[in-house]
């Protein structure tokens, strides 16, 4: 079967977002200094969200896990968002958050303190997903599969998972 014409492009921005958080480029001063091409690089995600958005549905969950990979790791880069009303910024940082909080539960690296921030989290998604309409799906999935780590982590790494976190444990097993 013949790759889908974005997960290239996927995977390039991928390859790019990881030499910005190259290890040794992780201090603070370096950080700032790389945020400009940081937010060129998600205008290039958010231009692809259109097409990722019409993909049929084979195609769907491996080009949405390389979207979501994109995003977590500039997330690391980016700052909180300064705006607290502007909702999309806050629904995509609460989504890279529980999705790295899974992924650190499954590698078995949560301390007791990252428990609390997803105890603190759980409130967040229901409070976000009040805020939007019933019909923005992207939205709306983008919560469900945060509620969804987040409970899979409060439970012990059992029950349902996202399927962004479903990939992640695939690509463990593989």
């Amino acid at each position: 079967m013949k790759p889908h014409p974005l997960e290239a492009a996927l995977r390039q921005l991928i390859d790019e977002a990881n030499a910005l958080i190259a290890p040794e480029l992780a201090d603070s001063a370096t950080l700032e200094s790389l945020r400009p091409a940081a937010l060129a690089l998600l205008a290039h995600v958010e231009a692809l969200r259109p097409a990722l958005i019409d993909t049929p549905g084979d195609d769907y969950p491996e080009l949405d896990y390389l979207w979501q990979m994109v995003a977590a790791r500039l997330a690391y880069l980016l700052p909180a968002p300064t705006d607290p009303d502007d909702l999309g910024q806050n629904i995509q940082l609460v989504s890279s958050q529980a999705l790295h909080f899974a992924k650190q539960a499954i590698d078995h690296q949560l301390n007791a303190s990252e428990y609390d921030q997803i105890c603190a989290l759980l409130p967040r998604v229901n409070q976000l997903r009040s805020q939007i309409d019933p019909n923005d799906t992207d939205w709306q999935r983008l919560l469900s599969e945060a509620r969804l780590e987040l409970d899979f982590v409060l439970n012990g790494n059992r029950g349902a998972v996202s399927m962004r976190l479903g990939h992640y444990l695939r690509d463990l097993e593989s």
